[in-house]
């Protein structure tokens, strides 16, 4: 009877603790998006040099 109460609890500790991690994501999305709202030149130029960066990468991996 335990064990089984336990297991059932380290189920909904589990899902609970996935829905703290979601609600932390979603916080940080909107947090992010008003960010980038504020700054938009600033996120453009970082997506650039990323984007920039990863082919970059692929020219020197074909070359090699």
């Amino acid at each position: 009877m335990f064990k089984q109460r336990y297991r059932l609890d380290e189920h909904t500790f589990s899902v609970s603790l996935l829905h703290a991690l979601l609600q932390s994501f979603y916080i940080i999305l909107k947090k992010l998006g008003e960010f980038v709202e504020t700054n938009k030149y600033f996120f453009k130029f970082i997506v650039a040099l990323a984007l920039f960066r990863r082919r970059f990468v692929q020219i020197v991996r074909g070359k090699s």
